[in-house]
């Protein structure tokens, strides 16, 4: 199937409506912190102490952001006695 010209001269010299490309990460639905949390991620490991800062419910905001994105995030423990953990975006493989 050949794709037809656009004849821009007999449609009065509109050129067709392109719709707006948007990048996958924003077409994605989740909340404003689940968004600063993933781009956060995307620089590197953070620590419970800096996801507390960012939202209350940081393991909610986690999980929303895997179940929403598909995206594996490690949770590895730190320090047991002080209950430091430390988040980590696991790297996309192509």
């Amino acid at each position: 199937m050949k794709q037809k010209e656009w004849d821009f001269e007999r449609r009065g010299g509109v050129i067709p409506f392109a719709p707006k490309v948007t990048p996958p990460e924003a077409q994605i639905r989740m909340s404003q912190q689940c968004h600063r949390i993933l781009k956060r991620l995307r620089l590197g490991p953070m620590y419970t102490g800096e996801l507390r800062k960012m939202a209350a419910k940081y393991t909610g905001r986690i999980s929303d952001i895997r179940a929403a994105t598909g995206l594996k995030i490690i949770a590895t423990i730190v320090d047991a006695k002080t209950g430091v953990w430390m988040y980590k975006l696991q790297e996309e493989t192509s």
